[in-house]
């Protein structure tokens, strides 16, 4: 009988070391991540913990354009980055894949995706009050269904912000996200015309609200950085950030 990886560590007596070692390398992320955030809890973004801007049709339709021509993926244990941190829970990966339908990430999506950046960069930093990067994408469409997501904090270093584009805008019937701002009051976005987003997604408690269609969603994740970055970096659909800031 093939003993589970875990059992057999145990036995060989190695996994207390393994799992101590997870745990000094996570205690060590989390002191960094707080040293490198120092002075990055301001700008717009701080009073409420949400930023919405319009997006124009001409961004709209190239990026549906370049949602629409990606093949479909999938998240998956395999392929993630050294030095990252990623989704290992089996069932969390089978219920993320059950609520979202992911598309790869192309380099028609990656051009577009650089170009928006670029034209945007002052906004961003604006509303953050400090330079940024990205630190990974995601591309996928947000399923239809009747059952609404828990309201839930991500749980990362609070100066990792979320960046939604919403090329369908966002609304009860085409799928949209629920936010309880860092004032206590409740917002549900609620704009038919296409959007993009910064949210606090540590520090605000967020759920999804998944309509009665598909709502296209390209997701970035932005870090502090010493020099604003405008390079939308792609590192695996199951990379989600740095163990390390300077990373």
């Amino acid at each position: 009988m093939r003993l589970g990886i875990r059992t057999r560590l145990r036995q060989l007596g190695w996994y207390p070391q393994l799992a101590a070692q997870r745990g000094f390398a996570a205690a060590v992320s989390a002191l960094s991540w707080r040293a490198w955030s120092i002075g990055c809890d301001g700008g717009q973004i701080s009073k409420t913990g949400v930023a919405a801007h319009p997006l124009s049709k001409e961004w709209s339709e190239r990026f549906l354009a370049a949602l629409d021509a990606a093949p479909l993926d999938t998240i998956k244990l395999d392929g993630r980055r050294p030095g990252y941190f990623y989704e290992a829970r089996p069932k969390e990966l089978i219920h993320l894949n059950n609520v979202n339908e992911y598309r790869a990430v192309t380099p028609a999506m990656l051009q577009a995706l650089r170009e928006f950046l670029t034209e945007n960069r002052l906004i961003i930093e604006k509303c953050l009050g400090h330079p940024w990067r990205v630190c990974s994408v995601r591309t996928f469409f947000l399923k239809p269904s009747t059952e609404e997501g828990g309201m839930h904090f991500d749980g990362w270093p609070p100066s990792i912000r979320k960046l939604f584009i919403l090329p369908n805008g966002a609304t009860r019937r085409t799928g949209t996200t629920q936010f309880k701002l860092r004032s206590g009051d409740d917002l549900v976005i609620d704009e038919p015309r296409p959007l993009w987003t910064i949210f606090e997604n540590s520090r605000v408690q967020h759920a999804l609200v998944p309509g009665e269609v598909a709502r296209p969603t390209i997701e970035l994740n932005i870090v502090p950085a010493r020099k604003t970055s405008t390079e939308p970096f792609y590192c695996g659909i199951n990379n989600w950030y740095p163990l390390f800031p300077w990373a």
